[in-house]
């Protein structure tokens, strides 16, 4: 219930005593105005007085027909619970027992207690509903704010995650370039330094024309070798050769690949679709009754593309629910692409994500 719907119905309750006791004259018609603007009027607030409803009480207690219309100042008097405008409240409601307007000062006392009693309900009742109003704001505010800082976190955790797995894949690629130039390069170099020493000494053509083949052999791997440890740097993560080697250690499914997509693929979509690819082989391994499924990576002019597809039929009504599926959303959020999922004739994971 509204706070003007409280007043107008005090307000009407109070017209109508107001007829049974008086008769229709200039006095009743101004009388109801002022009341009327006096309450639906929030006023002049001076100190936590409504000014206004502080002149209202003191006309009452000089002017009866003023307490018809005592009973709705309380909405008034309900903000501030200023303890003298309410004694003249009561005060003016005492001396209308002492009146006697026409039908008497006992029915017009019990109205009057009447009036009073309903409208401080109803303001108790208003005032309850708005401050649960307020409180189911806060909480909403409050959950809409964690919902947020959750959202973050994840982010957060899934960035930490790709950094993680980019550093331990750097980390790797680093030990292995180190081992290829301390082991294999340093042989070479020995080799091909030892092969010169022959060549200098030999006097046999036959074995001067052997020499020279080994010679440029050996700079030709070492060559190779140098241009291997060099293109071991950052963004040289293959997308093609790491997805090759996850099917390859995926026994339990027959899975058929489609790559077709260029190298200049940025890091943090190839670790995505890496992230992913796992995350569906896991789910069907281990949630699927499917035994075959298809991987599909291509690019286009505006976007790129990756579809997961299985022909699997046990699937869980509240799949959505998973923690796995949930990561997912969030990476493909993370980056701006569409996800969405189709569960006819197999479980089917279709992304895109814009260039």
């Amino acid at each position: 219930m509204s706070i003007f719907f409280g007043k107008t119905l005090i307000f009407l309750g109070c017209i109508l005593f107001n007829i049974s006791i008086y008769s229709i004259n200039t006095s009743f018609v101004i009388t109801m105005l002022v009341a009327f603007i006096v309450c639906f009027w929030d006023g002049f607030n001076y100190k936590n007085v409504n000014i206004p409803v502080f002149l209202y009480l003191i006309t009452s207690l000089f002017i009866p027909q003023f307490r018809i219309y005592l009973p709705l100042t309380i909405w008034n008097l309900h903000k501030s619970f200023n303890p003298f405008a309410i004694s003249l409240y009561f005060i003016g409601t005492l001396l209308s027992i002492f009146e006697k307007p026409g039908n008497g000062s006992f029915i017009f006392l019990l109205f009057m207690c009447f009036l009073s009693l309903t409208c401080t309900i109803i303001c108790q009742l208003i005032t309850s509903n708005q401050m649960l109003s307020q409180k189911l704001k806060q909480m909403r505010d409050n959950s809409k704010e964690h919902e947020l800082l959750i959202e973050e976190k994840n982010k957060v955790l899934i960035e930490n995650q790709d950094n993680n797995i980019h550093m331990a894949t750097l980390k790797e690629r680093n030990r292995i370039a180190r081992e290829i130039h301390d082991n294999v390069g340093h042989m070479l170099t020995r080799s091909i330094l030892l092969t010169g020493a022959l060549k200098a000494i030999n006097k046999d053509a036959t074995v001067a024309e052997h020499l020279d083949s080994l010679h440029n052999t050996l700079n030709t791997a070492m060559t190779n070798i140098r241009e291997s440890v060099h293109d071991l740097h950052d963004e040289s993560v293959n997308l093609k050769n790491v997805i090759n080697d996850i099917i390859t250690s995926t026994s339990t499914l027959s899975i058929h690949f489609n790559y077709d997509m260029s190298q200049d693929i940025p890091r943090n979509i190839k670790y995505c679709f890496i992230s992913i690819i796992k995350e569906g082989i896991n789910n069907t391994q281990k949630h699927s009754n499917g035994d075959k499924m298809t991987i599909l990576l291509r690019e286009h002019p505006g976007f790129y593309q990756l579809l997961i597809e299985d022909n699997g039929t046990n699937i869980a009504p509240n799949f959505n629910n998973g923690i796995g599926l949930t990561n997912i959303y969030d990476r493909i959020n993370a980056l701006g692409g569409n996800l969405k999922i189709l569960t006819e004739n197999g479980f089917k994971i279709h992304i895109t994500i814009n260039k």
